[in-house]
């Protein structure tokens, strides 16, 4: 996955192929305490089970199903996955990504999903993430954690503070830990 965000002046770019993803927390009531702080997406998960990204693996001849798991088929953890029609591969849980050349053949592409922003002076900072933060961790939990850390302008400990937490929520939910990269970004 690549969650890739350039800022040009006040410009901001973000390109989006996988399950990363780019938040940019801001104050429209400009109150230097965050008590009014929103979120604005820069990135989408790029997940099969959308309509059009499902439309598209359908057309390529791929299947958008969830694992079959015999004692928690029903589980709403257990993300739907890419599949070749009749096969157990490539189980690819996003519908973008770059270097899959398997899912490729069923529907997956490389094309980035771009979004643009202005920064103003509403703009607080942003939040970069690989999958493994936002596995468990929901974008209003990252952002109350990212607001303590920015009213002491403290990006290293906002970063530090999002991998633990991350770690932690893995280890009560699962057996592995999915990679975790945090990048906070202040204005």
């Amino acid at each position: 996955t690549i969650v890739l965000v350039i800022q040009l002046e006040e410009h901001i770019i973000c390109a989006n192929t996988g399950d990363s993803r780019a938040i940019l927390i801001y104050d429209d009531k400009y109150d230097d305490n965050l008590v009014n702080s929103k979120i604005f997406l820069l990135s989408y998960d790029c997940k099969p089970e959308l309509p059009e990204e499902k439309k598209r693996i359908y057309e390529c001849g791929g299947v958008v199903e969830k694992a079959y798991y015999p004692d928690d088929e029903d589980d709403p953890i257990i993300p739907y996955r890419v599949w070749a029609k009749d096969e157990d591969y490539p189980g690819l849980a996003m519908s973008r990504s770059i270097g899959d050349m398997d899912a490729k053949k069923v529907g997956v592409i490389p094309n980035p999903q771009i979004v643009e922003y202005t920064i103003d002076s509403s703009s607080k900072y942003i939040l970069i993430c690989s999958d493994g933060i936002w596995e468990f961790m929901s974008n209003e939990e990252a952002m109350r954690i990212g607001n303590k850390f920015y009213l002491n302008n403290d990006a290293i400990g906002l970063c530090l503070e999002l991998c633990q937490c991350s770690i932690k929520l893995w280890e009560e939910r699962e057996n592995v830990i999915d990679d975790i990269t945090a990048v906070a970004v202040f204005f």
